[in-house]
């Protein structure tokens, strides 16, 4: 019976970087609803450390699951490791551009709030 899982079929060898790419993948699904959802919290001060301190625990978590997994290191699995670091400035990236929205958006409902009060 052939077993296909991802374009691998049993009798075919593994690519050991592939499981690099499912940790990987883990890390960008988390960086882009953390970060649409990080829209809607309120106390962003209490947030912010814990997402950022979430996200370093995924990364650790998902790249030593990996390394135990495909039996190499992160530094010989090629181009994955940068991913880990272009997932990382994405993210602050993301969260930088959400808060900053959220303070222009409050500003422009404050500026409306205070121009209804006057007239």
């Amino acid at each position: 019976m052939l077993i296909s899982y991802g374009g691998l079929s049993k009798s075919e060898a593994p690519d050991k970087g592939k499981i690099y790419l499912v940790s990987a993948s883990f890390v960008l699904i988390y960086v882009i609803f953390n970060s649409i959802l990080s829209y809607g919290i309120d106390n962003m001060a209490k947030y912010l450390p814990r997402s950022i301190i979430g996200f370093v625990g995924l990364v650790v978590i998902s790249s030593v699951v990996a390394q135990l997994l495909s039996g190499i290191p992160i530094d010989e699995a090629g181009t994955y490791k940068w991913l880990y670091i272009v997932f990382s400035m994405c993210y602050i990236i993301f969260l930088v551009i959400v808060r900053t929205m959220r303070k222009i958006i409050d500003l422009a409902q404050e500026q409306d709030k205070n121009l209804r009060n006057e007239q």
